[in-house]
C-alpha cells in the first residue's frame, strides 16, 4: 500500500532525520510503499530561518556593536548553510520525498499527495508549543473523506495539554482509525481526552537493533583509533552540567573527551575536541563506537541504549518526559541525572534485559504497524 507520512524530517536534527528513515525503512520491509510528504513550514525554510536569524541577531543586548552582529549574523547563516547542504544529502538519497514542496497546511489541503493510508509519523509533531500552535497539517486533516488515519510513534512532547486546545485536539484525532504514541505521558493525554485505543510504541530508531543500523551505514570502523568519551547535547542549559559530569567520567576512564556538534554556535571546552558539520552517517559512527556517552537529547539516549553503550543522560530543560518514558520502558532511569546534586552512576549497564525488553516491544510496536496497515483493519471504526 502507498502510505504517505507526515514527520518533522525538515528539522536540522539528526534524531529527526533518522527517525523519519527508521519509519520508512520499516515500512518497505512490510511490504508497504512509504512516502514522506515533503512539508517545510516557512520558518524551517532558507528564507524563514535568514529572516529569525537577522531578527534575533538584532535584537540582542546594544552592547554589541553593529560589526559585531553583522560578523555574528553571516556566522550563523553560514553555519545553517552548511548544516542544511549536509541533511539535505542524506535526504535525498535516503529517504522518500513528495516531489512537491508544502510549506504550509493549506498547500497540502489543496492538493494531498494521492496515497491509500495517511499517517503522522513520530517524533514531536503534536508539541503545539514547539510548532507554534496546533498544525493541522501533522493532525492529517488534509487526508482525503474515507481514507485511513493513523499514527505511529507521534509525540506531544508535553505531560499535559493547555486547556484551550483539548476540544480541538479530539475533534482532530477522533478521526483517526489507530494511534500509538512514543511516550507514556502520550497515552495518558489520549485517555483524559476521552480516547481510547491507543498504544505506547518504540521510537522508529529503536526498531532497528544495533547490527541493522550497522551494516545499513556500514559502520565497519571507528572514527577514532583510541577510546573517546562522547558528548551530544542539544540542549545548551544543559552545556555546563553536561561537560562537569563527562570530565568526571573521562577523568575516570582516561580517556579523551568528544563533542557532537551540529554547527559552529556551540561553545568548545576545554579538554573537549569538537566535531562540527558532520554528516549523519558519522553521527551514527561516533555513537556506535563510544566507550561512554553523556547526553542530553532523547535520541542521543535512544542510540546508547540501542547501540549498548555506557551511558548517563541529562534531563533537557524542557520537553523531558518523553526521556524519562523511555528510560523507564527499559528499566534504567537510575542513568538520568536531573541536577547537580544526583549521583553519577558509573556502574556498568548490564545489556542483556534491555536487549530482551527492547525486542519485545520491537515485535508489539511492528505488530501495531502490521495491524494498522492492513487492509481489514482499514475498514475499522476511529478510536472512540
Amino acid at each position: 500500500m502507498k502510505i504517505s507520512i507526515i514527520t518533522l524530517h525538515r528539522v536540522l536534527n539528526f534524531g529527526s532525520v533518522l527517525q523519519a528513515y527508521s519509519t520508512c525503512t520499516v515500512l518497505k520491509r512490510l511490504g508497504h510503499e512509504p512516502e514522506i510528504i515533503n512539508y517545510m513550514e516557512h520558518r524551517y525554510t532558507t528564507l524563514g530561518v535568514i529572516k529569525d536569524t537577522f531578527k534575533n541577531t538584532i535584537c540582542e543586548s546594544s552592547h554589541s556593536s553593529n560589526i559585531k552582529k553583522a560578523i555574528k549574523f553571516i556566522l550563523k547563516t553560514a553555519s545553517y548553510t552548511i548544516k542544511r547542504i549536509k541533511f539535505n544529502i542524506f535526504l535525498a538519497r535516503h529517504i522518500p520525498m513528495t516531489a512537491k514542496r508544502f510549506t504550509n497546511f493549506h498547500d497540502i489541503k489543496n492538493s494531498p499527495p494521492p496515497a491509500d493510508i495517511y499517517m503522522t509519523g513520530s517524533d514531536q509533531v503534536w508539541n503545539s508549543i514547539y510548532n507554534g500552535g496546533i498544525d493541522r497539517a501533522h493532525y492529517l486533516d488534509f487526508a482525503p473523506i474515507g481514507k485511513p488515519r493513523i499514527a505511529y510513534g507521534a509525540s506531544f512532547g508535553l505531560d499535559t495539554l493547555p486547556q484551550s486546545e483539548i476540544q480541538e485536539t479530539r475533534d482532530l484525532l477522533i478521526k483517526y482509525n489507530a494511534i500509538s504514541l512514543r511516550e507514556s505521558s502520550g497515552v495518558q493525554i489520549i485517555e483524559k481526552i476521552g480516547l481510547s485505543g491507543a498504544q505506547q510504541v518504540l521510537d522508529p530508531t529503536l526498531l532497528l537493533a544495533k547490527d541493522e543500523w550497522k551494516n545499513e551505514f556500514k559502520l565497519y570502523h571507528s572514527p577514532l583509533r583510541k577510546k573517546y568519551l562522547l558528548i551530544y547535547s542539544i540542549d545548551p542549559q544543559s552545556d555546563e552540567l553536561v561537560y562537569r559530569i563527562a570530565k568526571i567520567i573521562a577523568k575516570s576512564r582516561a580517556i579523551p573527551i568528544v563533542r557532537i556538534s551540529q554547527g559552529a554556535k556551540l561553545p568548545t571546552f576545554k579538554g573537549c575536541t569538537q566535531r562540527s558539520f558532520m554528516a549523519v552517517r558519522n553521527f551514527l559512527r561516533y555513537f556506535y563506537y563510544a566507550d561512554f556517552v553523556v547526553a542530553s537529547s532523547f535520541h542521543g539516549t535512544a542510540f546508547s541504549i540501542n547501540f549498548n553503550k555506557q551511558f548517563v543522560t541529562v534531563s533537557p530543560s524542557k520537553y523531558s518526559s518523553r526521556t524519562r518514558s523511555l528510560l523507564d520502558l527499559v528499566d534504567l532511569s537510575h542513568r538520568l541525572i536531573e541536577n547537580r546534586n544526583n549521583k553519577i552512576d558509573q556502574s556498568l549497564i548490564d545489556f542483556d534485559p534491555v536487549n530482551r525488553i527492547l525486542e519485545a516491544e520491537r515485535i508489539k510496536s511492528i505488530n501495531f504497524l502490521l495491524k494498522s496497515t492492513s487492509a481489514q483493519y482499514k475498514t475499522n471504526s476511529s478510536p472512540s
